[in-house]
């Protein structure tokens, strides 16, 4: 099996509800533009991952984690991590987009496996 599409769907995210941590905090997050990360197999099977910062992640993954990421094999997790850390060194991922390249290839696993990834 492997990798052969890393796809990025945007999609609206509404606001929150409102509220406030304390004085001097922001609060409640405001609309936005979210995204879905989807690791796509030449097997048709699909790792997805969710998250709130959809123009930020689609820009990496246009222009770095793709080219990456395809035709290498989708259960290697740790080493496709190491990989991406290593990417970081040249532009310094938020770190939350190394999770959710995690996360999409551990839901892909878990499909594989047919078992829940929790």
């Amino acid at each position: 099996m492997r990798i052969v599409d890393v796809k990025v769907d945007l999609v609206p995210t509404p606001a929150a509800p409102p509220y406030r941590w304390r004085a001097g905090l922001p609060g409640s997050e405001r609309e936005g533009v979210g995204a879905v990360l989807r690791v796509v197999t030449d097997e048709g099977v699909e790792g997805i991952a969710t998250t709130h910062r959809g123009k930020i992640v689609a820009d990496l993954v246009e222009r770095r984690l793709r080219d990456e990421l395809i035709g290498q094999d989708p259960l290697q997790r740790e080493w496709l991590w190491h990989r991406v850390w290593e990417l970081d060194r040249i532009e310094e991922f938020p770190i939350y987009a190394l999770g959710l390249v995690d996360v999409a290839l551990w839901d892909l696993a878990g499909k594989v496996a047919g078992l829940p990834v929790y």
